[in-house]
């Protein structure tokens, strides 16, 4: 069922220099202006582990305790900050390194699925593509598990080509790394199957197995040793008193009037009915697998349906439609069995939601998608909504060449191993994830995305190796597809101004606000608060308190909520804020605001406080060059 996309063979000399030629616009673009913004997000959380291996040899954070995540890039970025001082650009310059490095390394990626010039076109979308040049600035470990993932795809395919056990163990040691640089590489495990899918060989696999089951192995230790450094936070969830699922944790179809159960029961049967006739109408004499397939996916459809899963019903009911359709069975039955689904599903919801277990609408929705949360979908094609238009077209061709009985190219399947599994099952996880839950899919998307565009044009053109010009023309549309003109500006040469367009909350500006309070003259009855307690300490060495709403990252210390990381005590209800507010004997409060919060400041800071604050009337003495991080300043009680 799969069409194998060969190699294109020896590299020729003159792709050389144009492989160095891309590597140096990747490079050019990953330290234009590495240096240009301050430190964001969880960059302070690495450099205040660099500050305890310069200050004691150990990645001791100011709380005492000590941070093991990415170990290696800590040390790494130790070492540049001994050699050229411990500044943005030091502390960022192995990301840049690292994050060209992925340039060179995805042309051989690309070689695997393209011939020698489009995996040239695929290197510089990734050279040019502002998800890449971000993690690449940014003294964080993204870039490395990201790069590294790529690595293990291309010793994944060099293993599927020359059978060696060699690259077997090389590609599980290269995994292992990425695990040690971020757990999430774990959802990239599944490329361990890969050759075994590809040539249906039983004996690949049995050893992709082996090393997924290692791998898990591998997390399972990486994580938990990592964790057991982390101070034991204070859990401010509540998830005992979370809303219960409306379905799952309650018989809501028991209460229902007998009308409306008669109804329901008969739409379910009428379902089992037409799924009866369906299955009879399979032909199990040419391909009994297939049959097989039909079979689970269609009873899987019918008991996500009964029990409110529609997220795993409907992609059951795809998978069997499709194989459905290619067995060439009646149509009509298949039409039947995807409208009583809808019904049932139209029905379970117009009771529930009518019988106010539920209050709203999406609330109602989501819930019946049931687990794993369809959300990380939408929010990946987000990210790159012309792509995703582009692929969908693309990949529903394919989807009906299958039905008339054609094979589908093995890009569809990296797609699917590479891509959408691992977001499927993030969806267990999270639901509107940011995009570094998912980077490191993203080269895998773009090589699939580039693969079936390829396969398009080169059915179009009757030459696979196309003219200069036409090549070019191409190139630059390919670009479009992938990059946004306005994100792509904003990335190359960030500045704080830029702060909308840049993601990961790069722009915000930190570094300004903690020079203006360096600039004010504090005397010693006076109170620094922070609402980014991590970057404030890396750029002041310490403030007085952290201001945000209890959630995690919190420990008991003695009887002071504090600050796991910083060890700085935690301002998180409205009371404790009160509290510090009314002190007779202060002097000014001066809070140091954030962008990072700023646009959202009852997520971060809770109602309560946010209403605190109005109250308070403080006064702004600055406002950042991001345009959204303030200073304010709350005056002594004898002002």
């Amino acid at each position: 069922m799969l069409s194998i996309s060969e190699s294109s063979g020896r590299i020729r000399s003159s792709d050389w220099f144009l492989i160095g030629f891309v590597v140096l616009i990747g490079a050019f673009f990953r330290f234009w202006g590495l240096s240009n913004i301050g430190l964001h997000g969880d960059e302070e959380t690495m450099g205040l582990a660099v500050k305890g291996i310069l200050d004691t040899g150990s990645p001791t954070l100011p709380s005492g305790m000590y941070y093991a995540r990415g170990l290696i890039h800590n040390y790494l970025m130790s070492a540049t900050a001994q050699i050229f001082g411990l500044t943005e650009w030091a502390l960022r310059l192995p990301s840049a390194l690292v994050g060209t490095a992925m340039v060179f390394a995805s042309y051989f990626l690309g070689r695997r699925f393209l011939p020698s010039d489009w995996a040239l076109v695929f290197a510089l979308v990734i050279a040019l593509s502002p998800a890449m040049i971000g993690i690449s600035q940014t003294a964080r470990m993204y870039v490395f598990y990201v790069t590294f993932i790529v690595v293990f795809a291309i010793m994944i395919f060099r293993w599927e080509r020359t059978d060696s056990l060699l690259d077997y163990t090389f590609a599980f040691l290269v995994f292992v790394f990425a695990l040690h640089f971020h757990r999430l590489s774990v959802f990239s495990a599944f490329l361990f199957f890969w050759p075994g899918l590809v040539k249906f060989s039983v004996r690949h696999l049995a050893l992709g197995l082996i090393a997924f089951i290692a791998g898990l192995f591998a997390y399972k230790f990486l994580s938990d040793w990592s964790s057991s450094h982390y101070i034991a936070g204070v859990d401010f969830s509540n998830r005992d008193q979370d809303v219960p699922n409306a379905l799952l944790d309650q018989l809501w179809f028991i209460e229902l009037p007998i009308l409306g159960l008669l109804l329901f029961i008969s739409v379910a049967c009428s379902a089992v009915v037409v799924f009866l006739f369906a299955i009879r109408s399979v032909s199990w004499q040419s391909n009994r697998t297939e049959g097989i397939v039909i079979v689970l996916s269609f009873t899987a459809t019918i008991i996500g349906a009964a029990f409110m899963q529609y997220h795993i019903a409907l992609l059951f009911l795809a998978a069997g439609s499709v194989f459905y359709l290619r067995r060439d069975c009646p149509a009509k039955w298949l039409v039947a069995l995807a409208g009583l689904v809808f019904m049932l599903g139209a029905l379970q919801l117009a009771i529930v939601y009518g019988g106010d277990v539920l209050d709203r609408p999406k609330e109602a929705v989501m819930d019946f998608l049931g687990q794993p949360n369809p959300w990380p979908y939408l929010r990946f094609a987000a990210f790159f909504p012309l792509a995703i238009i582009v692929y969908l077209v693309l990949f529903a061709n394919y989807v009906s060449s299958f039905v008339r009985g054609a094979q589908i190219p093995d890009h569809v399947l990296l797609a699917l191993v590479g891509v959408w599994l691992p977001v499927f099952l993030i969806g267990f996880f999270e639901g509107h994830i940011p995009l570094r839950y998912v980077i490191a899919f993203v080269p895998l998307f773009i090589l699939s995305v580039l693969a079936a565009i390829y396969d398009a044009y080169s059915g179009w053109s009757k030459r696979r190796q196309a003219g200069t010009l036409r090549l070019i023309a191409l190139t630059a549309a390919v670009l479009v597809v992938f990059i946004r003109p306005g994100e792509f500006w904003a990335n190359i040469n960030p500045q704080y101004e830029d702060y909308a367009s840049l993601g990961g909350h790069r722009g915000a500006d930190h570094k300004g606000a903690s020079e203006f309070v360096r600039s004010l003259d504090l005397g010693s009855s006076d109170i620094l608060v922070a609402e980014d307690v991590l970057q404030q300490t890396y750029y002041l060495g310490k403030v007085d308190y952290w201001l945000r709403k209890f959630t995690y990252y919190t420990y008991l210390k003695g009887d002071e909520y504090s600050d796991i990381y910083t060890g700085t005590p935690h301002l998180g209800n409205e009371e404790l804020l009160r509290e510090l507010i009314e002190k007779e004997d202060r002097g000014d409060i001066i809070i140091i605001g954030s962008a990072e919060t700023a646009r959202d400041p009852s997520y971060y800071l809770g109602d309560e406080i946010v209403m605190l604050l109005e109250e308070s009337q403080p006064e702004v003495l600055h406002k950042g060059r991001d345009g959204m991080t303030v200073v304010l300043r709350i005056a002594a009680p004898d002002r």
